[in-house]
């Protein structure tokens, strides 16, 4: 794993243990169902909000390039 994967993961599972305290036991108990099952599917879950996220703010910068160069436009034209 990559460092910044490794970092992501540890995000989640400290954002996991502030949310639920019986959560931190089950974790150090290394309770089957958890890391098995639900850490992995939290972890596949945080991945995909985290990819919307990002391809939300580059839709958003790419409405708001489109939008400057309306406004270009239309200044360039009333200039002529």
């Amino acid at each position: 794993m990559l460092r910044d994967q490794i970092n992501f993961a540890a995000d989640v599972l400290q954002d996991v243990v502030k949310a639920n305290g019986l959560a931190k036991d089950y974790l150090l108990k290394q309770d089957l169902n958890a890391m098995e099952i639900s850490v992995p599917r939290l972890i596949a879950f945080k991945t995909i909000q985290r990819m919307r996220n990002h391809r939300d703010r580059q839709a958003k910068i790419k409405e708001k390039e489109a939008e400057q160069m309306k406004l270009l436009g239309v200044t360039q034209l009333s200039q002529n």
